[in-house]
């Protein structure tokens, strides 16, 4: 008898199973300014940066300060070997030559990537650059771009007004993420913010110097406003690898246009 029920009861749940609901998937994205693997011993190694990612277990990691073929790093190919480590899918997008090579940023993902594209921002020619890629997240698109914002407060300004009027409306979720060498009560954040949302994070937020921070200039943004559900959100206590310390952000996208 107590068997019978148990077959009636698992055909019960089978039979229920296709009307049950259940919560989307998260995408993990991962920021992190790595300066080309030089540590805060003084030593450039690439595969300790490499061996502080691998559990974050990311969907996307975007690195700033990476060397392609730069003599102070070994005249390696950072993006590429960081995407062998880790078994992702590498893209670079430079920013300038340096040292024999190209200096700029990375991005590496476990999901199939559909486009890249290296996006050259203000002031001018031969300034600054985001490394923009759209991904296919279980079938649908994502816009992932990696920003690294330098120079002075109003170019930096200048530089968010273009991500902003660039990405608003887009047709897929966007997700920007980087080093913005800006803090939240810089202009710079609330103007992002017309935009995208600047989670919080919980606990001890600050980034930078990655020994003792002092400051959150590291952060993952989220567009259009109010259409993500964070999930998971912190600054990995990492104090070694880099100068800055790694920002991990789990969040579920809203579902695609067709679904709605």
């Amino acid at each position: 008898m107590a068997l019978l029920f148990t077959l009636c009861a698992t055909g019960l749940n089978a039979c229920m199973a296709p009307g049950v609901e259940t919560e989307p998937p998260a995408l993990r994205v991962v920021t992190y300014n790595i300066r080309h693997g030089h540590g805060m011993d003084g030593a450039v190694d690439l595969q300790r940066i490499a061996e502080v990612l691998r559990p974050l277990d990311a969907d996307v990691i975007l690195l700033q300060e990476v060397d392609q073929g730069c003599t102070r790093s070994g005249s390696v190919n950072q993006a590429a070997a960081l995407g062998n480590a880790l078994d992702l899918e590498a893209r670079f997008g430079a920013f300038r030559p340096f040292g024999g090579g190209l200096y700029g940023m990375a991005a590496l993902s476990r999901w199939p990537i559909l486009a890249s594209e290296v996006v050259e921002l203000p002031p001018g020619p031969n300034a600054l650059s985001c490394l923009e890629l759209d991904i296919d997240f279980h079938g649908a698109p994502i816009t992932v771009t990696g920003l690294h914002l330098v120079m002075t407060e109003e170019q930096r300004l200048a530089q968010a007004k273009f991500l902003v009027d660039r990405y608003r409306g887009h047709s897929a979720p966007v997700v920007l993420a980087g080093d913005l060498n800006s803090e939240r009560d810089s202009p710079v954040l609330p103007l992002l913010e017309t935009t995208f949302d600047c989670p919080e994070k919980p606990f001890a937020p600050l980034t930078f110097p990655s020994a003792e921070p002092v400051k959150e200039i590291d952060f993952v943004l989220l567009g259009p406003r109010g259409a993500w559900t964070v999930v998971e959100h912190e600054v990995i206590p990492e104090a070694l690898a880099s100068d800055h310390r790694p920002v991990l952000l789990s969040a579920r996208p809203p579902a695609p246009r067709s679904a709605r």
